[in-house]
């Protein structure tokens, strides 16, 4: 299915989410008629409004959406104003996922899911394309550094999408290449760790005859899985550091390097830190060389590949304090990112701090947080971010203090981070900001105070 060429205005409720915008900056770049809506405005609305993009504050004003020709929703609202206005009106809506699923059929697509690493994988596909001068059309979850954007629609046969299994929402998309960095139980608000393990089966089983799946083959989840796909008509390549994966990573002296099936070694030099990210790096070497090119040269495509926004991104130094921030909101994600700093920044005192995303994954992984966080020398810990949902007082960061000890204190918000951490910062410190809600915005403001030299 494609999108038809004269379909009216195309309305987004919840433009300024980062897939959202994406979608909608491509449709309006393409000559569709684009309008939305959001309770808030960020760099994504902003970005779009200075293309001509009509965006609403707030969702009861109902007359775009009553009067599109196709509405798209997020996963995370299922009714507002808008929507039943829409609803009422007959107005055909769909999910951001299905609108993506459509777009991605019309050319050869790469499909980067994982509960881990989907952003930064995809990015590293993407940039090292634009090497490749393979000129990619790409829907990311972030900001890749090396373009500036989250998407774009070009005239190359290849695109790259994040598949996200929130929502089960990457049930929508028909790969021809696949990649599953790994698969660790996430996300407790709608799945059970069974049915979790069953949406990244399924998705792999929805890659087209002939089509590739590249999988960490050390990973457990991912293992839980393989078995069931044998029988699938695709072809299976696995990567990781035991000696049963196809592509084998290993540690040399001063970097690492992969060595492909009957092949010679290759390095991987990046300009980002940490292992995980030569785990996402090989994924993306195997299905640069899965689309036919020389591996060597692929290799040399991604050492180009500088980050994705809010995946260890540096925010600012000043006064002698390097202040990064992060995404991570699972506690393998946060082992990883502070234990990247610390490779980063040896010998240096690390600040995490941290807001929890979600009272569901909290109470569901708290323990599990506490260990991760404990990595790190000082930890601040912001009151839980909701989300999309309610707090019914069974779980608080206090808990998560309680857990970890003294080392840790609460704070209730972004605007309390500054007065709480900006007394107590010494020159040398890394200070990270980590976490998927709001938490983002301390970190400029950290920056700030550390180049005024006071918190006013």
């Amino acid at each position: 299915m494609k999108m038809p060429q004269n379909i009216g205005p195309v309305h987004f409720i919840g433009i300024g989410g980062i897939g959202m915008s994406g979608l909608a900056a491509v449709l309006h770049d393409q000559g569709y008629l684009v309008t939305g809506s959001d309770s808030g405005s960020n760099a994504q609305t902003e970005h779009l409004t200075s293309t001509g993009v009509e965006i609403q504050r707030g969702h009861e004003e109902t007359a775009n959406a009553a009067s599109a020709d196709l509405v798209v929703i997020t996963a995370a609202v299922k009714d507002n104003p808008e929507i039943v206005a829409a609803r009422d009106a007959g107005i055909p809506i769909i999910k951001r996922a299905q609108l993506l699923g459509i777009l991605a059929r019309q050319k050869t697509s790469i499909a980067v899911a994982g509960s881990h690493g989907k952003s930064t994988t995809s990015g590293m596909v993407v940039t090292a394309l634009d090497v490749l001068d393979a000129d990619p059309s790409y829907f990311v979850g972030a900001v890749v550094a090396s373009s500036g954007s989250n998407s774009a629609w070009t005239d190359g046969e290849h695109i790259v999408v994040e598949a996200d299994e929130y929502d089960r929402s990457f049930w929508t998309l028909h790969p021809d290449v696949a990649i599953i960095t790994n698969i660790e139980f996430d996300h407790p608000d709608l799945f059970t760790p069974e049915s979790y393990d069953e949406a990244f089966a399924r998705f792999a089983s929805q890659i087209v005859d002939g089509g590739t799946l590249v999988a960490r083959g050390d990973d457990p989840g991912v293992a839980r899985i393989l078995p069931g796909l044998t029988i699938a008509p695709i072809k299976v390549v696995t990567f990781g550091e035991d000696v049963t994966s196809d592509w084998r990573i290993t540690q040399r002296a001063g970097g690492w390097e992969v060595t492909p099936p009957g092949g010679t070694p290759i390095a991987i030099d990046l300009r980002v830190p940490g292992r995980h990210n030569v785990m996402n790096a090989t994924a993306a070497l195997i299905v640069l060389t899965t689309l036919g090119f020389e591996p060597q040269l692929a290799a040399s495509a991604l050492a180009a590949f500088s980050g994705v926004g809010r995946r260890f991104e540096l925010a600012g130094e000043a006064a002698g304090v390097t202040v990064i921030d992060d995404y991570a909101h699972h506690p393998t994600e946060i082992a990883a990112t502070l234990q990247a700093a610390r490779d980063r920044f040896p010998g240096r005192r690390i600040w995490a701090i941290f807001q929890p995303h979600t009272f569901s994954r909290t109470e569901a992984l708290i323990d599990d947080f506490a260990t991760a966080l404990a990595v790190a020398d000082e930890i601040v810990l912001l009151d839980i971010y909701a989300a999309r949902e309610i707090d019914d007082g069974r779980v608080s960061s206090a808990d998560m203090q309680r857990l970890i000890g003294p080392r840790a204190r609460v704070v209730p918000g972004v605007p309390d981070v500054v007065p709480a951490v900006y007394p107590l910062l010494q020159e040398g410190d890394v200070v990270l900001t980590i976490g998927a809600g709001d938490v983002t915005h301390a970190a400029p403001a950290l920056v700030h105070a550390l180049e005024r030299g006071s918190i006013d």
